[in-house]
């Protein structure tokens, strides 16, 4: 009796323990509505903003301006870097770093021009990669940052961020 009784407290608390990793991990609607406006020219980033991308599109009219909806963040594992590698969805997640102050994003199209996914873990065995290419993704941060990827790594705030895309419809110039 004690045997069933040690492991209905042991499922119990392994479930127990299962729910909150999930409920601590699982994407939430951010604090404050957030739209960052990126305009790209020949697959490279021109200029970001949070602000208005009217304003975007006026100072980069040769750009594609892409606006990017944070629709959920959360947590990341910074270590193992297999776990932090393997957080993000290939084309759909980035990530928001904060460090002293300052806040950076790294966005899907960031991570898809530098084809940082898909290049992280090497599963030998299978000529496999999977996940992120974390060393990447924290040079980009540290670079945007004016600091060190090893800075990044040990003491910035690093969350991930699901965004949707979309472009700002184009007026029709007046001739």
């Amino acid at each position: 009796m004690r045997l069933v009784r040690d492991l209905l407290l042991w499922f119990a608390a392994l479930l127990t323990a299962c729910i909150l990793v999930r409920h601590f991990f699982a994407l939430h609607a951010p604090e404050a509505p957030l739209v960052i406006a990126s305009a790209w020219k020949d697959g490279k980033l021109v200029d970001r903003t949070t602000g208005d991308a009217a304003d975007m599109a006026r100072a980069h009219p040769d750009a594609e301006v892409v606006l990017e909806t944070v629709e959920g963040v959360s947590p990341i594992l910074r270590r193992p870097e297999t776990a932090f590698a393997l957080s993000l969805v290939p084309g759909h997640d980035g990530v928001e770093v904060s460090l002293a102050g300052q806040t950076t994003w790294i966005t899907p199209d960031d991570l898809l021009s530098r084809q940082a996914y898909d290049h992280g873990v090497l599963v030998e065995s299978l000529s496999l990669s999977l996940g992120a290419d974390v060393p990447l993704v924290l040079s980009l941060a540290a670079e945007r940052l004016h600091t060190s990827a090893r800075e990044v790594e040990d003491f910035a705030r690093i969350r991930r961020i699901r965004v949707r895309r979309s472009r700002p419809s184009r007026r029709a110039d007046p001739c």
